[in-house]
C-alpha cells in the first residue's frame, strides 16, 4: 500500500463542511474524490472522505473505503456525519490534553532547572512556582533523574523493543513507588 499525503484546498474543505452542516455526505466529483484519497495503488469501488471539523477548524479527513458501490439512506448519512464529528471532537480534545501535559512538564522542568542553577535572588519566585505545581519546598525532597540505556541493539526485533519499553516503564514505576514510600509528598 502506497500512502501519499493529501492536500485539500479551501474550496473543497468548504464544500465538505457545507455538506456536513446539513447532516449529509458530501457529493464530490471523481477528480475531487481521487485527490482526497491517500491510497494511490489500492482498488476500491467507493471512497467516502469525511472531513473532521470542530467549529471552523479543519482537524483532518477520515477516508472510508469499500469494495462495493455504496448508497446511503438519510439516516445512515446522518450517522456517518455524527461519527466524523465525534471523531473530530475526540482528536481536538486529545490535542488539548497533550498540550496541557507538555505545558505541565515544561513548568516542572523549568522549576528544577532553576533549582539546580544555584542563582541567588530567585527564592520567592521558586517557592511560588513550586507551590503552584503542588511542591512544598520547605519539606525534604528527593529529585531523581534516571536514564536507562539499552545494552546491545535489537536489530529490528519489535517484540524485544516493546518488551524493553515495558521493562523501562516498570522500573520507573517501581522506583517512583519506593521513593514515594520513603519520602511521601
Amino acid at each position: 500500500v502506497v500512502i501519499e499525503p493529501v492536500e485539500v484546498d479551501m474550496v473543497v474543505w468548504e464544500h465538505l463542511r457545507d455538506a456536513m452542516t446539513l447532516g449529509q455526505l458530501p457529493m464530490l466529483t471523481a477528480r475531487e474524490r481521487d485527490s482526497l484519497s491517500p491510497l494511490k495503488n489500492v482498488q476500491y469501488e467507493t471512497l467516502l472522505p469525511l472531513p473532521l471539523i470542530v467549529g471552523t477548524e479543519y482537524v483532518g479527513l477520515m477516508s472510508c473505503y469499500s469494495s462495493k458501490v455504496q448508497s446511503w439512506t438519510d439516516d445512515e448519512q446522518l450517522m456517518l456525519v455524527t461519527i466524523a464529528s465525534q471523531a473530530a471532537l475526540a482528536i481536538k480534545h486529545l490535542q488539548h490534553v497533550e498540550a496541557d501535559i507538555l505545558t505541565q512538564k515544561n513548568l516542572v522542568k523549568s522549576l528544577f532547572d532553576d533549582l539546580f542553577s544555584n542563582k541567588g535572588g530567585m527564592e520567592e519566585s521558586l517557592y511560588r512556582r513550586a507551590s503552584f505545581l503542588g511542591c512544598d519546598l520547605t519539606q525534604l525532597h528527593v529529585v531523581v533523574q534516571m536514564e536507562i540505556s539499552q545494552v546491545g541493539a535489537a536489530h529490528g526485533r519489535e517484540k524485544i523493543m516493546s518488551e524493553t519499553v515495558a521493562l523501562y516503564r516498570s522500573i520507573g514505576n517501581q522506583l517512583g513507588q519506593r521513593i514515594q514510600l520513603k519520602y511521601p509528598g
